[in-house]
Protein backbone atom coordinates (compact mmCIF):
# COMPACT_ATOMS: atom_id res chain seq x y z
CA UNK A 1 0.00 0.00 0.00
CA UNK A 2 2.84 2.40 0.86
CA UNK A 3 4.61 1.67 -2.42
CA UNK A 4 1.40 2.37 -4.32
CA UNK A 5 0.96 5.64 -2.43
CA UNK A 6 4.50 6.65 -3.41
CA UNK A 7 3.63 6.18 -7.07
CA UNK A 8 0.66 8.51 -6.65
CA UNK A 9 2.36 11.20 -4.57
CA UNK A 10 1.75 14.71 -5.80
CA UNK A 11 2.64 17.10 -3.01
CA UNK A 12 4.85 17.64 0.01
CA UNK A 13 1.83 16.81 2.20
CA UNK A 14 1.63 13.43 0.46
CA UNK A 15 5.28 12.78 1.38
CA UNK A 16 4.53 13.45 5.03
CA UNK A 17 1.53 11.11 4.93
CA UNK A 18 3.59 8.39 3.26
CA UNK A 19 6.22 8.93 5.96
CA UNK A 20 3.51 8.47 8.61
CA UNK A 21 2.36 5.29 6.93
CA UNK A 22 5.90 3.86 6.93
CA UNK A 23 6.26 4.98 10.54
CA UNK A 24 3.10 3.10 11.54
CA UNK A 25 4.34 0.04 9.62
CA UNK A 26 7.59 0.26 11.61
CA UNK A 27 9.63 0.84 8.46
CA UNK A 28 11.51 3.56 10.26
CA UNK A 29 14.29 4.26 7.76
CA UNK A 30 11.76 4.61 4.93
CA UNK A 31 9.73 6.97 7.11
CA UNK A 32 12.81 9.07 7.88
CA UNK A 33 13.63 9.26 4.17
CA UNK A 34 10.14 10.57 3.35
CA UNK A 35 10.21 13.09 6.19
CA UNK A 36 13.59 14.37 5.01
CA UNK A 37 12.30 14.60 1.46
CA UNK A 38 9.37 16.68 2.71
CA UNK A 39 11.79 18.95 4.57
CA UNK A 40 13.83 19.51 1.40
CA UNK A 41 10.66 20.46 -0.46
CA UNK A 42 9.82 23.10 2.13
CA UNK A 43 7.23 21.48 4.39
CA UNK A 44 6.36 24.28 6.79
CA UNK A 45 5.71 22.39 10.02
CA UNK A 46 9.36 21.55 10.71
CA UNK A 47 8.61 20.71 14.33
CA UNK A 48 6.41 17.84 13.16
CA UNK A 49 9.04 16.45 10.81
CA UNK A 50 11.80 16.69 13.40
CA UNK A 51 9.69 15.10 16.14
CA UNK A 52 8.67 12.27 13.81
CA UNK A 53 12.27 11.71 12.71
CA UNK A 54 13.40 11.68 16.32
CA UNK A 55 10.65 9.20 17.14
CA UNK A 56 11.85 6.92 14.34
CA UNK A 57 15.44 7.13 15.54
CA UNK A 58 14.26 6.26 19.06
CA UNK A 59 12.72 3.11 17.63
CA UNK A 60 15.97 2.35 15.84
CA UNK A 61 17.84 2.95 19.14
CA UNK A 62 20.03 5.63 17.55
CA UNK A 63 20.41 7.90 20.58
CA UNK A 64 22.56 10.54 18.89
CA UNK A 65 20.24 11.12 15.94
CA UNK A 66 17.15 10.91 18.13
CA UNK A 67 18.57 13.61 20.41
CA UNK A 68 19.65 15.80 17.49
CA UNK A 69 16.22 15.81 15.85
CA UNK A 70 14.43 16.16 19.17
CA UNK A 71 16.47 19.27 19.91
CA UNK A 72 15.48 20.70 16.53
CA UNK A 73 11.81 19.92 17.19
CA UNK A 74 12.01 21.63 20.57
CA UNK A 75 13.64 24.71 19.04
CA UNK A 76 10.86 24.92 16.45
CA UNK A 77 7.89 24.46 18.76
CA UNK A 78 8.31 23.06 22.28
CA UNK A 79 4.61 23.42 23.10
CA UNK A 80 3.26 20.94 20.56
CA UNK A 81 1.97 17.78 22.22
CA UNK A 82 3.80 15.45 19.81
CA UNK A 83 7.11 17.16 20.58
CA UNK A 84 6.41 16.72 24.30
CA UNK A 85 5.49 13.06 23.74
CA UNK A 86 8.71 12.31 21.88
CA UNK A 87 10.68 14.14 24.56
CA UNK A 88 9.05 11.99 27.26
CA UNK A 89 9.89 8.83 25.30
CA UNK A 90 13.49 9.96 24.92
CA UNK A 91 13.85 10.82 28.60
CA UNK A 92 12.28 7.52 29.70
CA UNK A 93 14.71 5.53 27.56
CA UNK A 94 17.89 7.56 27.85
CA UNK A 95 17.43 10.03 30.67
CA UNK A 96 17.38 13.82 30.45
Amino acid sequence: MAKRAEELQQSVDDLVEIGRLYHELEKFQSAINKYLEAEKLGYEEKWLLYAAISDCYLSLKDVSQARSYLEQAIRCNPEKEYVKEVRRKYEERFGG
